[in-house]
């Protein structure tokens, strides 16, 4: 932190050092390696019941400098990660225990934890929302990669009743064969069956090379258990290697034929399979089978038999048990035409932001997109689409345009290709120009361009970024400059080795700059976008070359070395700094 926040931090403290009586001759403020004031006293605090007595404490530290500024109090954030674990520690010990922290701690309304879990995060975090006034927080967001403790939820759901829980879980982080410390920690998702504060719920689960069933299993009781529950985030990879062992990739709906889910507002579903069987596929029946077993001795064993197929679809059963018309938000990974279908019309009256991912899918399923799209009610706030031509592209921008009131409420666009495509889908820039000159609220554009595309100030594309009074962040991909080269860079070419030995570099020191956008000219280009900018200022650029998203997996194919690089340019940063990197797949 600069030295003149600090003073500014220091004399809006002032008032407060006054009010409560100290004398500025025996007061020292000094400000921390972390950029936060806090001031020592002659005398030391008088701490009472103290929990934590392996943690050291400096009886001088009457706490940082933040009385008279309240909202700074609002919401706090407890991070447990390694550089600052024992100063976090050491802070909070004050905020727990000190009397000059009382007016602080009754002013919390949001806590978002975070870093890493151990059993002393969980009590030290466990005391700050014992201290926290009764019915005073409202928000909660749990992002420590391991569970939450039976009795930290007891607190919130004792003394927080009305508090929302934001919980995420990523079961890479989790093992079943894990002993579990005191205080009763739950299992991966166990925690919060029949919570009664739970309101958003982020599940990520990779498979690997043993079947799993319980997250899974876990996350439809926890559906079936948590009214409160309005948002869903499940994403689902299969990362087994060579010799996968199956999971399951949809819910059993037929085994809880009874359960009820709560009304979703947001469901975004990556890798889930809608268009599986109401039994959620045959891998739930091997759920009480050894299958190395069964595989060393197929003589031996029955092999389970799966339930008569009853024509219905894993979406269908969860289109009966769950209300889908408060749905606003809805994202969904390769969807299916039979899901588009079902999923338009009167089903999602509310939805106002859809994010549909297609992956590798054929042009026929721009028209089911389209027929998607047009068949809700509502204007649409956002809309994000990938995999699809840009023939589809042109269509949708035709269509916000042919009526001044369908795209009047619209403040993100996003409009990619997949990511094995190498950014070839790029929509037209007349049209896109248009559209972005007159869409009254757009905010937020990601779009695709030609490599060799206009990218002058004076040209009609850039123009029109500029001209948008409402627009603050752009999103720019363009091909790699490796592209053109792709032909030659195969195992026929006489050269390929060399090509290989060429650019599989673990260094990009010497590798060549692409010449065309780099660090200096994507910079230059958000700075003359800035200088003419209209309305409000464009406050942040990313610019993409290549597939920048897929560099980690693009080495298992070398015909497909190509330079790929990243860009962040943020008017938050002093000159407009711009950051990133170029690089090749390893």
């Amino acid at each position: 932190m600069a030295i003149f926040p600090r003073f500014i931090i220091f004399f809006l403290a002032l008032p407060h050092l006054i009010q409560l009586g100290l004398e500025e001759t025996q007061r020292h403020p000094i400000v921390n390696e972390y950029g936060v004031a806090k001031y020592r006293s002659f005398k030391p605090l008088g701490l009472v019941n103290d929990e934590f007595p392996d943690i050291p404490y400096d009886a001088g530290f009457e706490g940082p400098l933040l009385g008279p500024i309240d909202e700074l109090w609002t919401n706090l954030k407890i991070e447990f990660s390694k550089g600052r674990i024992d100063f976090t520690k050491y802070w909070w010990k004050w905020f727990i225990y000190s009397a000059n922290a009382e007016r602080s701690r009754n002013l919390v309304e949001e806590i978002h934890v975070t870093g890493e879990t151990k059993f002393e995060n969980l009590k030290l975090a466990e005391a700050v929302f014992r201290r926290i006034k009764r019915g005073q927080l409202k928000v909660v967001r749990w992002d420590l990669p391991g569970p939450i403790s039976e009795s930290i939820l007891r607190i919130l759901e004792e003394r927080h009743s009305n508090c929302r829980l934001y919980y995420s879980f990523d079961n890479t982080h989790f093992s079943y064969s894990e002993p579990l410390p005191a205080p009763r920690l739950f299992h991966g998702l166990q925690a919060l069956i029949n919570s009664t504060i739970l309101y958003g719920l982020r599940v990520e689960l990779h498979y690997r090379y043993k079947a799993e069933y319980d997250h899974l299993g876990h996350l439809f009781s926890v559906l079936s258990t948590a009214p409160k529950m309005r948002e869903l985030e499940l994403i689902m990879h299969d990362i087994g290697g060579c010799e996968i062992t199956s999971s399951p990739f949809a819910f059993n709906f037929l085994a809880q034929p009874h359960a009820r889910f709560p009304p979703l507002e947001v469901l975004k579903l990556n890798g889930y399979d809608l268009d599986e069987r109401a039994d959620g596929g045959n891998t739930w029946n091997w759920e009480d089978f050894d299958r190395q077993a069964f595989n060393r001795h197929p003589d031996m064993f029955d092999r389970p038999k799966r339930r008569q197929d009853d024509g219905r679809t894993n979406l269908d059963s969860w289109m009966e048990i769950m209300d889908w018309s408060h749905v606003h938000t809805l994202e969904l990974s390769m969807p299916s035409k039979n899901t588009l279908a079902k999923l338009s019309g009167s089903v999602l009256p509310a939805l106002t932001n859809v994010q549909l991912n297609h992956g590798w899918q054929t042009s026929s399923e721009g028209n089911e997109t389209l027929s998607f799209l047009a068949s809700h009610p509502l204007l649409l706030d956002s809309l994000s689409i990938g995999g699809l031509d840009k023939k589809t592209g042109n269509t949708i921008l035709e269509r916000f345009l042919a009526s001044e009131t369908v795209a009047q409420n619209l403040t993100h666009f996003s409009f990619r290709d997949s990511t094995s495509n190498e950014n070839e889908v790029h929509l037209n820039e007349s049209l896109l120009t248009i559209f972005v000159r007159r869409i009254p609220r757009l905010e937020s554009l990601d779009i695709n361009l030609r490599r060799d595309a206009n990218m002058s100030i004076d040209g009609n594309l850039l123009s029109s970024f500029s001209s948008s009074p409402t627009l603050r962040r752009l999103i720019l991909r363009i091909p790699s400059p490796d592209m053109e080269n792709a032909l030659w860079m195969n195992r026929n070419n006489p050269r390929y080795n060399d090509l290989i030995a060429r650019y599989r570099v673990s260094k990009d020191d010497g590798d060549e700059i692409d010449p065309i956008f780099n660090q200096n000219t994507v910079l230059k280009m958000f700075q003359q976008i800035r200088s003419r900018k209209v309305g409000k200022e464009l406050e942040e650029l990313e610019f993409y070359v290549g597939n920048w998203d897929g560099r980690w997996e693009r080495g298992l194919y070398p015909d497909n070395i190509m330079r790929v690089a990243h860009w962040r340019c943020s008017a938050s940063w002093e000159g407009g700094k711009c950051e990133g990197n170029q690089t090749r797949p390893q």
